[in-house]
């Protein structure tokens, strides 16, 4: 499996040429997206979703020994901090591909794993529920409309007394997995958009969420409170990645 393209977007920096009211196409919500997406074959760019199905976890030591063998570029995902497990809620999680190990989901009692990919294969473990949002880091992809109904997913399992441990990933844990996270605070804690990428940001400081979607994301702010509170200007300055994927894992070397 080739990383390459999504190792390359991580290494790039933001656009921060934006006003505060440049958020692009205007997008909408499509009732039964998430359902429909757990059976596409296709991203709506045409990336080719990965239907392997796995039963079980690999081990820190058996992915550690993979590293090993890919190229530099491709081994990144497998490096600190973005194998971290950072938790943002009581019951809710962020990390890359290469966290998700027999060993994190055993000690954070994970239920519940929500791959906001379309690179990586399906996990189909007794015990562990698992939802896809089959998207490519390219911010052309329509996220905004899993938003609600992946929010209220996420809600249900964490809140309303279910307690379920939920752990949201993409490749590195700095981009669509981050965007999942921020809509469904921003939904369910009725933050801005501004107070809730504080929030991610502080429990996990290596995010850097791709342009499109920051801009998706102020369109979902404005929907769910009525106008926009978030300056865009502001918050992709925020965003800004100021450091690549081979910077922030040589410095855990």
């Amino acid at each position: 499996m080739c990383w390459r393209c999504c190792w390359c977007l991580c290494c790039c920096c933001c656009d921060n040429s934006v006003t505060n009211d440049d958020i692009g196409p205007i997008y909408s919500q499509e009732p039964g997206c998430l359902e429909k997406g757990q059976q596409l074959t296709k991203t709506s760019g045409g990336h080719s979703v990965n239907m392997q199905t796995v039963n079980r976890l690999s081990t820190s030591r058996e992915l550690q020994e993979l590293k090993k063998t890919l190229p530099k570029m491709d081994a990144y995902i497998y490096c600190r901090p973005f194998i971290d497990f950072s938790q943002i809620a009581e019951h809710l999680f962020l990390t890359g591909y290469g966290g998700i190990t027999n060993e994190n989901i055993k000690y954070n009692s994970i239920k519940c794993i929500v791959s906001v990919t379309y690179e990586t294969p399906v996990y189909a473990m007794d015990g562990i529920s698992f939802i896809r949002v089959p998207v490519a880091d390219n911010g052309k992809e329509n996220m905004y409309k899993y938003f609600d109904e992946l929010s209220d997913k996420i809600a249900e399992l964490v809140d309303n007394n279910n307690n379920t441990n939920t752990v949201v990933h993409c490749l590195f844990g700095r981009s669509r997995s981050v965007t999942v996270v921020l809509a469904y605070l921003m939904k369910s804690q009725r933050l801005s958009l501004d107070k809730a990428f504080d929030l991610v940001k502080f429990n996990r400081p290596v995010i850097a969420v791709n342009p499109g979607y920051i801009r998706q994301l102020a369109q979902y702010e404005r929907y769910l409170l009525g106008e926009r509170l978030t300056k865009l200007d502001v918050i992709i300055a925020k965003n800004k990645r100021l450091v690549s994927a081979k910077e922030l894992a040589a410095k855990y070397e």
